[in-house]
């Protein structure tokens, strides 16, 4: 199985490898998948009209609309369990260390006059000391926040109740299966 891309297309596809290859090949629970937004219209937000019709516009509708259309076609036991990270998975890293990073002031960004609290450059600077860590710093940083945020994941599903909400509440699903 050979995956390789960035950006929403090649990811996608990537993911849909995933789930062939568990159709077929192996038994398992889950597949986890995060997602930065990228900017996208928030999930769950007056701008993503997720109750009544899903959003092309959110990275979130999208993502399920896509990988939901792949697993139907194939009839595939495999479960989706999947977040989106606003605006990107350094946020979800501050999360306890800074109270004003939440998605919540990420979505308030949105209404007029349109100010965003914080950018995806800014929080990779804060988070990693660079815009373009490597993959052994990255890796590094993600597994120290990861290790931390595990002992209480009560305080991202609180502060990113869309992206990392959505996530908790499928895995926990799958759990309980």
């Amino acid at each position: 199985l050979r995956l390789s891309g960035r950006g929403y297309r090649p990811i996608v596809s990537s993911v849909k490898q995933v789930i062939r290859y568990y159709t077929f090949a192996e038994r398992v629970d889950a597949l986890v998948v995060v997602l930065d937004s990228d900017d996208t219209v928030p999930h769950g937000s007056a701008l993503d009209a997720v109750e009544s019709k899903p959003s092309r516009q959110c990275r979130l509708c999208r993502l399920h609309g896509d990988l939901e259309a792949e697993r139907s076609r194939l009839e595939s036991p495999v479960r989706l369990c999947l977040g989106v990270a606003m605006p990107a998975i350094e946020a979800w890293y501050l999360c306890g260390e800074d109270a004003h990073v939440t998605e919540a002031a990420w979505v308030a960004g949105y209404a007029p006059p349109a100010r965003r609290p914080f950018d995806r450059n800014g929080l990779k600077r804060r988070v990693y000391g660079t815009e373009r860590p490597g993959i052994g710093l990255a890796t590094d940083v993600a597994v120290r926040h990861a290790r931390r945020l595990a002992l209480d994941l009560t305080a991202l599903e609180t502060c990113f109740p869309s992206g990392f909400g959505t996530l908790a509440r499928a895995l926990r699903d799958v759990q309980s299966a």
